[in-house]
C-alpha cells in the first residue's frame, strides 16, 4: 500500500522509466556485449529459444503505452488524461518516442541473437531509442508531476 496517493503515482511512473532501463541494459544491452567489451552474447537474450525477444520488447512498449495513453478499446484513461487536466501536454513528445522505440525494434528484423552479431547498429538504435523514451519520462514527465525519480531494484549492482 502507498501512502499518499502522489507515492503510488510516482512507483507507476518510476517503473515505466524503469522498464525502459532494463530494456537498454539487460535485454538490449547485455546480448550486444555492453559489458563484455563488446563482444556479443547471444546467449544472454531473453525468449532467446522461441526466437520471441523482439516481441517481447515490444509487448513491453505496448505496456508502457497502455499506461501513458489509456486503452480506448478498453474505454481506459492514461497517465496523459492527468497530466492534460493539469495544463503539461506530453501526447506528441511521448507518441513520437514511443512509435520511434518501436519503429528501431521493428528495424532489427532478425530474431535478437542473430542481430546482436549480423545487425549491431540495428540493435544500438534501439537502445538509443528506448533512451530517449526514458529521459523523456525520467525528466520531462516525471518533473510535470512533481514527482522524485528512484532508484530501480537493478541500481547500485
Amino acid at each position: 500500500t502507498f501512502s499518499p496517493l502522489h507515492a503510488a503515482l510516482g512507483e507507476v511512473v518510476n517503473r515505466m522509466a524503469f522498464t525502459l532501463e532494463n530494456i537498454r541494459a539487460d535485454k538490449l544491452g547485455r546480448p550486444l556485449g555492453t559489458n563484455a567489451g563488446g563482444v556479443p552474447q547471444p546467449e544472454l537474450v531473453e525468449s532467446r529459444f522461441s526466437g520471441r525477444s523482439v516481441e517481447d520488447l515490444r509487448d513491453n512498449l505496448r505496456g508502457i503505452e497502455v499506461l501513458f495513453f489509456g486503452d480506448p478499446d478498453r474505454g481506459t484513461l492514461g497517465l496523459d488524461a492527468y497530466l492534460d487536466a493539469k495544463g503539461r501536454h506530453f501526447d506528441v513528445r511521448m507518441r513520437a518516442a514511443i512509435d520511434a522505440f518501436d519503429a528501431a525494434l521493428v528495424a532489427i528484423d532478425a530474431p535478437l541473437s542473430e542481430a546482436v552479431s549480423s545487425n549491431p547498429s540495428g540493435v544500438e538504435a534501439a537502445i538509443e531509442r528506448a533512451g530517449e523514451l526514458q529521459r523523456l519520462i525520467q525528466v520531462d514527465v516525471i518533473n510535470a508531476l512533481s514527482l522524485t525519480v528512484t532508484f530501480n531494484d537493478n541500481d547500485g549492482d
